[in-house]
């Protein structure tokens, strides 16, 4: 494990620990690639050749697929990590401890409730405070179209889920953000590109599962 804010994870041998105590073979993988593996195979980008499944919970993280596949390179994408334009206006530093106002450090739980000063889900829908928020958010989805080119966006994570007014209002601030750039891009087609996780909590073990099938397989 490379490093990251998650306490005590830094540098954590996590192959060898599991090899000591099951002499199998092993695949590792980014928890977003297997949620994203898990969605195409059995969720709501079943179906998809591309797709890009991002989670906004405690962190920001995401995972692309093309033809099925997760991309790697030298590491994986660090989706949670853009840094994006900001809207006019906003004066949130951010709470990335690497980055500050990375898109993780903008929209991430822990980073609503510093923003909010109380958790998010107690701040009413309609309250202008999610207004940067949203617009984030729409930056974000812009990027992943602009990068990828996907079929299919899913949305996963608690902040997404809990507060389905979030991404109903990112994904309507779309157009105006691509300003005819990408032709068929519109908000009637747009509802069935970005969607909403169908998988839940079980996208994770379901995709574990789905990474443990390839390494049997080879």
């Amino acid at each position: 494990m490379l490093a990251t804010p998650k306490p005590h994870w830094s540098g954590a041998a996590i192959v060898r620990a599991i090899g000591v105590r099951l002499p199998v073979p092993i695949a590792i993988d980014t928890d977003v690639n297997a949620a994203a593996l898990a969605e195409n195979r059995f969720g709501a980008a079943k179906g998809c050749t591309s797709a890009v499944y991002i989670t906004i919970g405690t962190g920001v993280g995401g995972g692309a697929l093309v033809h099925g596949v997760p991309i790697h390179g030298m590491l994986h994408p660090e989706i949670g990590h853009l840094r994006l334009r900001r809207l006019s206006g906003d004066r949130f530093s951010g709470a990335c401890p690497f980055h500050g106002d990375c898109i993780e450090g903008l929209i991430s739980g822990p980073t609503l409730a510093a923003r909010f000063a109380r958790h998010p889900a107690t701040v009413d829908p309609t309250d202008p405070a999610w207004k940067p928020v949203v617009a984030d958010l729409a930056e974000l989805l812009v990027a992943m179209l602009l990068a990828y080119s996907p079929q299919r966006i899913v949305m996963g994570g608690g902040v997404v889920l809990k507060q389905p007014h979030l991404l109903n209002a990112a994904i309507a601030a779309v157009p105006e953000r691509l300003v005819g750039y990408l032709g068929d891009i519109t908000m009637e087609n747009l509802g069935a590109i970005i969607v909403p996780a169908s998988l839940g909590d079980d996208a994770g073990p379901y995709g574990a599962l789905v990474v443990a099938e390839g390494v049997a397989r080879r």
